[in-house]
Protein backbone atom coordinates (compact mmCIF):
# COMPACT_ATOMS: atom_id res chain seq x y z
CA UNK A 1 0.00 0.00 0.00
CA UNK A 2 2.79 2.45 0.92
CA UNK A 3 4.65 1.71 -2.32
CA UNK A 4 1.46 2.32 -4.29
CA UNK A 5 0.87 5.64 -2.48
CA UNK A 6 4.47 6.70 -3.07
CA UNK A 7 4.06 6.02 -6.79
CA UNK A 8 0.89 8.13 -6.86
CA UNK A 9 2.66 10.97 -5.06
CA UNK A 10 5.62 10.97 -7.47
CA UNK A 11 3.26 10.98 -10.44
CA UNK A 12 1.14 13.79 -8.96
CA UNK A 13 4.21 15.91 -8.17
CA UNK A 14 5.53 15.61 -11.73
CA UNK A 15 2.16 16.38 -13.31
CA UNK A 16 1.21 19.23 -10.97
CA UNK A 17 4.48 21.10 -11.42
CA UNK A 18 5.21 20.57 -15.09
CA UNK A 19 3.00 18.42 -17.32
CA UNK A 20 -0.39 19.89 -16.40
CA UNK A 21 0.66 23.42 -17.38
CA UNK A 22 1.60 22.48 -20.95
CA UNK A 23 -1.88 22.14 -22.57
CA UNK A 24 -3.06 25.50 -21.19
CA UNK A 25 0.11 27.30 -22.26
CA UNK A 26 0.00 25.77 -25.75
CA UNK A 27 -3.69 26.61 -26.09
CA UNK A 28 -3.09 30.23 -25.10
CA UNK A 29 -0.10 30.56 -27.43
CA UNK A 30 -2.00 28.98 -30.32
CA UNK A 31 -5.09 31.18 -29.97
CA UNK A 32 -3.10 34.38 -29.50
CA UNK A 33 -0.81 33.47 -32.39
CA UNK A 34 -3.85 32.94 -34.65
CA UNK A 35 -5.30 36.30 -33.60
CA UNK A 36 -2.05 38.11 -34.37
CA UNK A 37 -1.70 36.29 -37.71
CA UNK A 38 -5.16 37.43 -38.79
CA UNK A 39 -4.89 40.94 -37.37
CA UNK A 40 -1.23 41.97 -36.71
CA UNK A 41 -2.20 45.43 -35.45
CA UNK A 42 -3.95 43.73 -32.52
CA UNK A 43 -0.49 43.50 -30.91
CA UNK A 44 -0.83 47.12 -29.78
CA UNK A 45 -3.91 46.31 -27.68
CA UNK A 46 -2.95 42.90 -26.26
CA UNK A 47 -2.30 44.28 -22.78
CA UNK A 48 -5.61 46.12 -22.55
CA UNK A 49 -7.59 43.20 -23.98
CA UNK A 50 -5.83 40.75 -21.68
CA UNK A 51 -7.01 42.78 -18.68
CA UNK A 52 -10.63 42.27 -19.75
CA UNK A 53 -10.05 38.49 -19.90
CA UNK A 54 -8.15 38.38 -16.60
CA UNK A 55 -11.24 37.81 -14.36
CA UNK A 56 -12.00 34.55 -16.19
CA UNK A 57 -8.35 33.52 -15.90
CA UNK A 58 -8.31 34.13 -12.14
CA UNK A 59 -11.59 32.24 -11.68
CA UNK A 60 -10.02 29.31 -13.54
CA UNK A 61 -6.97 29.48 -11.30
CA UNK A 62 -9.24 29.44 -8.25
CA UNK A 63 -11.10 26.38 -9.53
CA UNK A 64 -7.80 24.48 -9.61
CA UNK A 65 -7.43 24.80 -5.83
CA UNK A 66 -10.88 23.23 -5.40
CA UNK A 67 -10.56 20.58 -8.12
CA UNK A 68 -7.26 19.50 -6.59
CA UNK A 69 -9.13 18.17 -3.56
CA UNK A 70 -11.78 16.45 -5.68
CA UNK A 71 -14.44 19.16 -5.37
CA UNK A 72 -15.83 21.83 -7.69
CA UNK A 73 -17.19 25.34 -7.18
CA UNK A 74 -20.24 26.10 -9.31
CA UNK A 75 -20.84 29.42 -7.55
CA UNK A 76 -17.71 31.30 -8.64
CA UNK A 77 -19.46 33.31 -11.36
CA UNK A 78 -22.23 34.45 -9.00
CA UNK A 79 -19.63 35.11 -6.30
CA UNK A 80 -17.69 37.33 -8.71
CA UNK A 81 -20.87 39.31 -9.36
CA UNK A 82 -21.49 39.78 -5.64
CA UNK A 83 -17.91 40.96 -5.09
CA UNK A 84 -18.32 43.50 -7.89
CA UNK A 85 -21.60 45.05 -6.73
CA UNK A 86 -20.61 45.12 -3.04
CA UNK A 87 -17.37 46.94 -3.88
CA UNK A 88 -19.17 49.56 -5.97
CA UNK A 89 -21.98 49.93 -3.41
CA UNK A 90 -19.57 50.53 -0.54
CA UNK A 91 -17.99 53.36 -2.51
CA UNK A 92 -21.34 54.86 -3.55
CA UNK A 93 -23.20 54.48 -0.25
CA UNK A 94 -20.44 54.87 2.31
CA UNK A 95 -17.94 57.06 0.50
CA UNK A 96 -14.97 54.76 0.93
CA UNK A 97 -12.81 56.25 -1.79
CA UNK A 98 -9.38 55.62 -0.29
CA UNK A 99 -7.05 52.78 -1.31
CA UNK A 100 -8.74 50.74 1.43
CA UNK A 101 -11.44 50.15 -1.19
CA UNK A 102 -9.04 47.72 -2.87
CA UNK A 103 -9.32 45.46 0.17
CA UNK A 104 -13.11 45.15 -0.14
CA UNK A 105 -13.18 42.69 -3.09
CA UNK A 106 -10.35 40.66 -1.53
CA UNK A 107 -12.19 40.48 1.79
CA UNK A 108 -15.48 39.59 0.09
CA UNK A 109 -13.83 36.84 -1.90
CA UNK A 110 -12.21 35.35 1.20
CA UNK A 111 -15.56 35.48 3.06
CA UNK A 112 -17.27 33.66 0.19
CA UNK A 113 -14.52 31.04 0.15
CA UNK A 114 -14.80 30.68 3.92
CA UNK A 115 -18.54 30.00 3.72
CA UNK A 116 -18.20 27.48 0.88
CA UNK A 117 -15.30 25.84 2.70
CA UNK A 118 -17.28 25.47 5.91
CA UNK A 119 -20.20 23.92 4.05
CA UNK A 120 -18.08 21.41 2.15
CA UNK A 121 -15.09 20.89 4.44
CA UNK A 122 -16.63 20.82 7.89
CA UNK A 123 -20.36 20.27 7.37
CA UNK A 124 -19.37 17.68 4.73
CA UNK A 125 -21.98 18.70 2.18
CA UNK A 126 -21.55 17.58 -1.39
CA UNK A 127 -19.61 20.36 -3.16
CA UNK A 128 -21.75 20.17 -6.28
CA UNK A 129 -25.00 20.63 -4.35
CA UNK A 130 -23.60 23.10 -1.81
CA UNK A 131 -22.22 25.46 -4.44
CA UNK A 132 -25.41 25.26 -6.52
CA UNK A 133 -27.15 26.48 -3.36
CA UNK A 134 -24.69 29.28 -2.74
CA UNK A 135 -24.98 30.31 -6.39
CA UNK A 136 -28.57 31.36 -5.67
CA UNK A 137 -27.49 33.07 -2.45
CA UNK A 138 -24.72 35.09 -4.13
CA UNK A 139 -26.92 35.95 -7.14
CA UNK A 140 -29.83 36.99 -4.94
CA UNK A 141 -27.49 38.98 -2.73
CA UNK A 142 -26.09 40.81 -5.75
CA UNK A 143 -29.59 41.78 -6.91
CA UNK A 144 -30.48 42.89 -3.38
CA UNK A 145 -27.42 45.12 -3.18
CA UNK A 146 -27.82 46.53 -6.69
CA UNK A 147 -30.99 45.92 -8.65
CA UNK A 148 -29.62 47.14 -11.98
CA UNK A 149 -26.27 48.03 -13.51
CA UNK A 150 -24.87 51.37 -12.43
CA UNK A 151 -22.75 53.18 -9.91
CA UNK A 152 -19.09 53.93 -10.29
CA UNK A 153 -15.69 53.82 -8.66
CA UNK A 154 -13.03 56.46 -7.95
CA UNK A 155 -11.08 57.64 -10.98
CA UNK A 156 -7.80 56.45 -9.49
CA UNK A 157 -9.27 52.94 -9.18
CA UNK A 158 -10.30 52.65 -12.84
CA UNK A 159 -7.15 54.38 -14.09
CA UNK A 160 -5.06 51.66 -12.43
CA UNK A 161 -6.32 49.18 -15.00
CA UNK A 162 -5.35 51.27 -18.00
CA UNK A 163 -1.99 52.24 -16.55
CA UNK A 164 1.45 50.92 -17.41
CA UNK A 165 3.75 50.33 -14.47
CA UNK A 166 7.47 50.41 -15.23
CA UNK A 167 6.66 50.12 -18.93
CA UNK A 168 4.71 46.91 -18.30
CA UNK A 169 0.89 46.68 -18.77
CA UNK A 170 -1.13 46.08 -15.61
CA UNK A 171 -2.30 42.72 -16.99
CA UNK A 172 1.28 41.46 -17.00
CA UNK A 173 1.68 42.54 -13.37
CA UNK A 174 -1.39 40.48 -12.48
CA UNK A 175 0.11 37.48 -14.27
CA UNK A 176 3.28 37.97 -12.21
CA UNK A 177 1.11 38.13 -9.07
CA UNK A 178 -0.55 34.85 -10.09
CA UNK A 179 2.86 33.24 -10.59
CA UNK A 180 3.97 34.38 -7.13
CA UNK A 181 0.79 33.05 -5.50
CA UNK A 182 1.23 29.67 -7.20
CA UNK A 183 4.93 29.47 -6.36
CA UNK A 184 4.31 30.26 -2.68
CA UNK A 185 1.49 27.71 -2.60
CA UNK A 186 3.67 24.97 -4.11
CA UNK A 187 6.49 25.71 -1.65
CA UNK A 188 4.18 25.21 1.33
CA UNK A 189 3.54 21.68 2.68
CA UNK A 190 -0.21 22.30 2.51
CA UNK A 191 -0.08 22.03 -1.29
CA UNK A 192 1.05 18.40 -1.07
CA UNK A 193 -1.74 17.69 1.40
CA UNK A 194 -4.33 19.15 -1.00
CA UNK A 195 -3.07 16.95 -3.84
CA UNK A 196 -2.96 13.91 -1.54
CA UNK A 197 -6.56 14.55 -0.47
CA UNK A 198 -7.77 14.59 -4.05
CA UNK A 199 -5.57 11.72 -5.18
CA UNK A 200 -6.71 9.23 -2.52
CA UNK A 201 -8.67 10.60 0.43
CA UNK A 202 -8.56 7.35 2.40
CA UNK A 203 -4.79 7.07 2.02
CA UNK A 204 -4.48 10.74 3.00
CA UNK A 205 -6.50 10.12 6.18
CA UNK A 206 -4.37 7.09 7.01
CA UNK A 207 -1.18 9.18 6.81
CA UNK A 208 -2.54 11.83 9.18
CA UNK A 209 -3.78 14.42 6.66
CA UNK A 210 -6.92 16.24 7.81
CA UNK A 211 -8.76 15.96 4.50
CA UNK A 212 -11.73 18.03 5.66
CA UNK A 213 -9.43 20.89 6.55
CA UNK A 214 -7.70 20.59 3.17
CA UNK A 215 -11.06 20.91 1.41
CA UNK A 216 -11.72 24.01 3.51
CA UNK A 217 -8.35 25.47 2.53
CA UNK A 218 -9.04 24.75 -1.14
CA UNK A 219 -12.22 26.82 -1.05
CA UNK A 220 -10.56 29.65 0.88
CA UNK A 221 -7.79 29.85 -1.73
CA UNK A 222 -10.48 29.79 -4.40
CA UNK A 223 -12.15 32.69 -2.58
CA UNK A 224 -8.91 34.67 -2.70
CA UNK A 225 -8.81 34.25 -6.48
CA UNK A 226 -12.48 35.24 -6.77
CA UNK A 227 -11.63 38.39 -4.82
CA UNK A 228 -8.76 39.23 -7.15
CA UNK A 229 -10.98 38.54 -10.16
CA UNK A 230 -13.58 40.88 -8.67
CA UNK A 231 -10.95 43.56 -8.13
CA UNK A 232 -9.85 43.36 -11.76
CA UNK A 233 -13.40 43.20 -13.09
CA UNK A 234 -14.55 46.21 -11.08
CA UNK A 235 -11.56 48.26 -12.16
CA UNK A 236 -12.08 47.25 -15.79
CA UNK A 237 -15.79 48.05 -16.13
CA UNK A 238 -15.74 50.93 -13.58
CA UNK A 239 -19.26 50.12 -12.38
CA UNK A 240 -21.43 47.48 -10.78
CA UNK A 241 -23.51 44.94 -12.68
CA UNK A 242 -25.68 42.29 -10.92
CA UNK A 243 -25.48 40.01 -13.97
CA UNK A 244 -21.86 40.37 -14.98
CA UNK A 245 -20.40 37.05 -13.81
CA UNK A 246 -23.13 34.55 -14.56
CA UNK A 247 -21.62 33.35 -17.83
CA UNK A 248 -18.09 32.84 -16.52
CA UNK A 249 -18.41 29.81 -14.25
CA UNK A 250 -18.50 27.12 -16.95
CA UNK A 251 -15.61 28.62 -18.99
CA UNK A 252 -13.63 28.87 -15.72
CA UNK A 253 -14.18 25.19 -14.96
CA UNK A 254 -13.32 24.22 -18.55
CA UNK A 255 -10.12 26.29 -18.38
CA UNK A 256 -9.23 24.52 -15.13
CA UNK A 257 -9.76 21.16 -16.85
CA UNK A 258 -7.50 22.25 -19.71
CA UNK A 259 -5.02 23.26 -17.01
CA UNK A 260 -4.80 19.67 -15.81
CA UNK A 261 -7.59 19.57 -13.27
CA UNK A 262 -10.16 16.80 -13.16
CA UNK A 263 -13.26 16.08 -11.14
CA UNK A 264 -11.68 13.13 -9.36
CA UNK A 265 -8.99 15.39 -7.86
CA UNK A 266 -5.29 15.03 -7.29
CA UNK A 267 -4.06 17.00 -10.30
CA UNK A 268 -4.01 20.45 -11.86
CA UNK A 269 -1.73 23.41 -12.42
CA UNK A 270 -2.98 26.93 -11.75
CA UNK A 271 -0.64 28.51 -14.30
CA UNK A 272 -1.96 26.18 -16.98
CA UNK A 273 -5.52 27.08 -15.95
CA UNK A 274 -4.69 30.80 -15.97
CA UNK A 275 -3.25 30.51 -19.49
CA UNK A 276 -6.25 28.46 -20.67
CA UNK A 277 -8.62 31.09 -19.25
CA UNK A 278 -6.83 33.80 -21.21
CA UNK A 279 -6.92 31.56 -24.27
CA UNK A 280 -10.69 31.13 -23.96
CA UNK A 281 -11.01 34.90 -23.68
CA UNK A 282 -8.90 35.53 -26.78
CA UNK A 283 -10.90 32.88 -28.63
CA UNK A 284 -13.78 35.37 -28.68
CA UNK A 285 -11.47 37.86 -30.38
CA UNK A 286 -10.36 35.18 -32.82
CA UNK A 287 -13.94 34.38 -33.84
CA UNK A 288 -14.58 38.08 -34.40
CA UNK A 289 -11.56 38.40 -36.68
CA UNK A 290 -12.61 35.25 -38.53
CA UNK A 291 -15.90 36.96 -39.30
CA UNK A 292 -18.07 34.34 -37.58
CA UNK A 293 -21.58 35.77 -37.05
CA UNK A 294 -22.40 36.49 -33.40
CA UNK A 295 -25.32 34.05 -33.37
CA UNK A 296 -22.96 31.20 -34.38
CA UNK A 297 -20.12 32.08 -32.03
CA UNK A 298 -21.42 30.17 -29.02
CA UNK A 299 -21.82 27.02 -31.15
CA UNK A 300 -18.27 27.32 -32.50
CA UNK A 301 -16.89 28.24 -29.07
CA UNK A 302 -18.59 25.28 -27.38
CA UNK A 303 -17.55 22.84 -30.10
CA UNK A 304 -13.89 23.84 -29.85
CA UNK A 305 -13.90 23.64 -26.07
CA UNK A 306 -15.62 20.24 -26.09
CA UNK A 307 -13.04 18.93 -28.55
CA UNK A 308 -10.23 20.23 -26.34
CA UNK A 309 -11.64 18.55 -23.22
CA UNK A 310 -12.06 15.20 -25.04
CA UNK A 311 -8.54 15.29 -26.48
CA UNK A 312 -6.91 16.32 -23.20
CA UNK A 313 -8.86 13.69 -21.23
CA UNK A 314 -7.69 11.02 -23.68
CA UNK A 315 -4.06 12.19 -23.52
CA UNK A 316 -4.13 12.27 -19.70
CA UNK A 317 -5.58 8.76 -19.57
CA UNK A 318 -2.82 7.46 -21.84
CA UNK A 319 -0.25 9.40 -19.82
CA UNK A 320 -1.32 7.65 -16.62
CA UNK A 321 -1.24 4.23 -18.28
CA UNK A 322 2.27 4.88 -19.68
CA UNK A 323 3.60 6.09 -16.31
CA UNK A 324 2.30 3.08 -14.42
CA UNK A 325 3.45 0.60 -17.05
CA UNK A 326 6.99 2.06 -16.94
CA UNK A 327 7.07 1.85 -13.15
CA UNK A 328 5.94 -1.78 -13.16
CA UNK A 329 8.72 -2.83 -15.58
Amino acid sequence: MSENLEKRQRYSFWKANFVDAIPGLLFFAGVLGAVLFLHPSFATSIGRTMTTHMPLAFLAMGEIFVLTTGDVDLSSGAALTLVNVVTVSIYINYGLGSPLLLLVPIGMGLLIGLINGLLVGYLRLNAFLATIGTTFVWSGGALFVMGRPGGGIPEWFSSMFSAVGGGIPISVWFIILALIIWLVFRLLPVSNYLYATGSDIEAAFSTGVDANRMKFYGFVLNGLMIGLAGLILTGSISSGDPGVGGGLVLPAIIAALIGGGNFSGGSGNAIGALAAGLGLGFMRNLMFFLGIPSFYQDVVYGSIVLTLVVVISYVKMKDVELWWSEDEE
